[in-house]
């Protein structure tokens, strides 16, 4: 993406998906369930969470719809999901993210992001009971 920024300029740029598409992609995907309201529950915390790494700016997108066109080329309206400077997707500080969990990974300390899983955290537990009983 550096390399496009660096020779194009971006009418639309669009980027996508931190997380989401481990889940749907040729390993999981095929496991899912639309018909299931759970596994549709499921996707929909994930896309959810996947959104609020994105906006935050805690994990780089791993896909892009975008047009570009030369940079002397004169535009009208740029228009942008999530980052609006591109350089924002590619360039980031890798820590952060792990900045908002303790050392061990698994506690988050940061209240906002704490909030934000409650439903992924609950979402485990009945999953977890749904598997025991």
């Amino acid at each position: 993406m550096p390399l496009l920024d660096n020779k194009f300029k971006f009418l639309v740029f669009a980027p996508f998906s931190a997380i989401a598409n481990f889940f749907t992609n040729r390993d999981f995907g095929y496991s899912f369930d639309l018909s299931n309201d759970l596994h549709r529950s499921i996707l929909d915390v994930i896309c959810n969470y996947d959104i609020f790494l994105l906006k935050n700016k805690l994990l780089k997108p791993t896909q892009l719809f975008a047009v570009m066109v030369r940079k002397d080329a004169e535009t009208l309206e740029y228009q942008y999901l999530f980052f609006e400077n591109p350089k924002d997707a590619y360039i980031q500080d890798d820590k952060r993210l792990q900045n908002c969990l303790d050392s061990s990974i698994l506690t988050v300390i940061d209240s906002k992001l704490w909030e934000i899983m409650k439903p992924i955290r609950n979402l485990a537990k009945r999953i977890y009971w749904t598997i025991l009983r």
